[in-house]
């Protein structure tokens, strides 16, 4: 048997039948499968899955910026969750402050990331975030 080339392939997809060594070849009696090469599949670096309909490649090394976005989703998701369990909707104006302990500055990772990432999390959390060395004296 002859190998069929991609463009008889996507002929024989779109129309339903295929002439292959003088024989037709017609929905039903081929059955065409999508599969990424060996070495695609292997590499670490990479996560590929096919269907009938669709393939997906993702690249999966996390690089610095990933990292950071990931960090500031989790900044944003604690917020969230705080919100939630003390019974605040996302509705309630609030008010949210940060400030980094233990020996924590503006330029320390969690630092870096609040600050480069604060529209973000304003966005999500629908509230301005700010130091909370400009927290007002309630009392």
């Amino acid at each position: 048997m002859s190998a069929l080339t991609t463009d008889e392939i996507k002929g024989y997809i779109e129309t339903g039948k295929i002439d292959i060594n003088g024989n037709e070849v017609v929905t039903g009696m081929l059955k065409v499968q999508k599969s990424f090469k060996k070495a695609v599949t292997q590499d670490k670096d990479w996560a590929v899955e096919c269907s009938d309909l669709a393939s997906v490649m993702l690249y999966t090394v996390k690089d610095e910026e990933l990292m950071r976005k990931g960090l500031s989703r989790e900044v944003t998701n604690r917020i969230q969750r705080l919100r939630k369990t003390s019974g605040i909707s996302i509705e309630d104006q609030i008010e949210i402050f940060y400030e980094f302990t233990n020996g924590a500055s503006d330029t320390s990772e969690i630092g870096t990331v609040v600050l480069e990432f604060q529209q973000n999390i304003e966005s999500t959390t629908r509230m301005p975030l700010a130091p909370k060395s400009e927290l007002k004296d309630y009392a």
